[in-house]
């Protein structure tokens, strides 16, 4: 087992600050670092590293970062703590390079099929769920062929916690969402529009996967959705009055590895990359190289040689444990079915997508609940059954 990986959970830093009197300069310092953090792309990186939760010990006149240089991979595993089964419902890999000045984010979706150490082959999903962090990170790591500098979990009740506390994201929701988990006791009900979310609605809005592209809308959602919380930020300048209530929530609702230097150091970094005219971030998605398959009832994303062309783009000298084979024998009449469905779906929402920009740009925000009132319940998209399988021994 590799050494640095078993000592992940064990370089929580001491205090590194003292108590001073805060000068304006480390607070915007401080704002911006939780901003970026905030927006996803670092996620939520102050949970664990320092035993203090007085936001007084972390703004310090003697504190000066320093942009960070070089090259940081951070994962943020968004950690489903709503039902209790603790799988990662959301893997988003980040890639800071400070040398070419780029910042890609990178998707990987929760049924990928992999091979979990110790485990056989399952969802890439379920390695939290089997061994916590530790096997999450090495599974992964496997899986991609490198591994990660940093790591970020956040959990549900937390993400809507911080989305309550910035006070809330302006989203356009592109299609109407209903689906009710009576397992879970949880429902998503959000309706068309441009319109501003809550916590609750905001979560509502990037676990829906209820429509013919599954987990594929999903996690484009996922990655609009934190673009839109960095729109947000970045354009409100009364957020630096909500800094203490932030931080607190923050501090409370998410685990890292990451310490408190080196996310100012990596915001810093970012803040000079972003600042550069016409820059976007590069948003890949590994879906775009997968194939479904079924087995033992159980639906899988099957990744292909395309899916190690797509890692090796961004990491040319990965080298990526790909199952190229597929393990199990599968459902193929379930698999050609699907599969037509699904490109008929991903034609569909190009088609939307571009019409949803045109109508953004001369639209007007919508109230959420004054929305309901204009959409006939007619309109709801019935509810399927419960997906959650358990998954056969073998």
């Amino acid at each position: 087992m590799d050494k640095n990986l078993e000592n992940l959970n064990n370089e929580i830093p001491k205090r590194i600050l003292r108590k001073r009197r805060n000068s304006s300069r480390q607070k915007i310092m401080i704002l911006f670092g939780v901003l970026f953090f905030l927006s996803g792309f670092c996620g939520f990186v102050f949970g664990l590293f320092t035993p203090t939760k007085n936001i007084s010990d972390l703004l310090t006149p003697n504190f000066m970062a320093q942009p960070a240089k070089g090259e940081l991979n951070l994962v943020l595993f968004g950690i489903d703590d709503v039902d209790e089964t603790h799988r990662t419902d959301t893997i988003l890999w980040l890639n800071i390079n400070t040398n070419d000045k780029t910042i890609t984010m990178m998707s990987v979706p929760r049924d990928t099929l992999v091979q979990i150490p110790g485990h056989g082959y399952d969802k890439i999903n379920a390695a939290y769920a089997y061994g916590n962090t530790e096997l999450a990170l090495r599974t992964l790591t496997n899986f991609i062929g490198v591994k990660p500098d940093k790591y970020v979990i956040l959990g549900y009740k937390g993400f809507m916690k911080i989305i309550d506390a910035i006070g809330g994201v302006d989203i356009n929701v592109d299609k109407r969402m209903y689906y009710v988990d009576n397992w879970a006791h949880f429902t998503i009900d959000l309706y068309p529009g441009m319109q501003h979310l809550n916590g609750l609605q905001s979560l509502e809005y990037v676990r829906f996967r209820h429509d013919a592209l599954g987990d594929f809308g999903r996690m484009r959602r996922q990655q609009e959705f934190l673009l839109a919380v960095k729109n947000q930020l970045f354009s409100s300048p009364a957020m630096i009055t909500k800094i203490p209530d932030i931080l607190k929530v923050v501090l409370d609702n998410v685990q890292t590895d990451m310490s408190f230097n080196d996310a100012l150091s990596w915001a810093l970094a970012v803040k000079d990359i972003v600042n550069q005219p016409n820059f976007q971030i590069k948003r890949i998605f590994l879906d775009e190289g997968m194939v479904p398959k079924y087995a033992y009832g159980v639906d899988y994303l099957w990744p292909t040689q395309k899916v190690v062309s797509i890692i090796k783009s961004v990491f040319p000298n990965a080298n990526p444990d790909v199952p190229l084979t597929f393990p199990f024998p599968e459902d193929k009449a379930t698999y050609n079915s699907v599969n037509t469905v699904l490109q008929k779906a991903t034609q569909n929402q190009t088609t939307n997508e571009a019409q949803n920009k045109t109508t953004t740009k001369n639209g007007t925000k919508t109230n959420v609940n004054n929305a309901k009132s204009t959409v006939n319940e007619n309109q709801k998209i019935p509810s399927p059954n419960n997906n959650t399988i358990t998954l056969p021994q073998r």
